[in-house]
């Protein structure tokens, strides 16, 4: 498996990931997907460079990103806060996730942030998340709820 920074050239499948992605979540899944938005997302990920694949001969395994910004109570402090995350079903148990994750934690530190604030979705999922992420030294710092307007 080889993990590196995404391209251009990788934005059709990073594209096709996130549909994949909003598929699986009802909520989200309400709102149309804007394919423009998205790959405005990505670019600002790559300047970031805190957008990374992992594939397999050519085969994109999945991917993940964040965003730089500052903190909102001090603009000096910078943070990595993560806007995608992909990984093929039937790659999920194989480590691909994790190697993603450790280069994104890696890539954050390079560029100087302070914070890299990851997501976790309320579903199925979720206990497995949680764990990779503590194991990881992550602390849960707040919970989101969402309604729809």
């Amino acid at each position: 498996m080889n993990i590196r920074p995404a391209t251009l050239a990788d934005l059709p499948q990073m594209l096709a990931n996130t549909q994949k992605f909003i598929d699986t979540i009802p909520l989200v899944k309400s709102i149309p997907f804007d394919p423009a938005s998205m790959t405005r997302a990505f670019e600002q990920m790559m300047e970031d460079g805190l957008v990374f694949v992992a594939e397999v001969d050519g085969v994109h395994l999945g991917g993940c990103g964040a965003v730089k910004g500052p903190l909102f109570t001090n603009e000096s402090v910078q943070v990595a806060s993560e806007r995608f995350r992909w990984v093929e079903p039937g790659e999920r148990a194989g480590g691909v996730g994790k190697a993603l994750f450790g280069t994104l934690v890696n890539a954050a530190k390079q560029a100087n942030c302070y914070y890299l604030a990851m997501i976790a979705l309320h579903n199925d999922a979720l206990p497995l998340v949680e764990g990779m992420y503590l194991k990881a030294g992550m602390s849960p710092l707040e919970r989101t709820y969402i309604k729809v307007l």
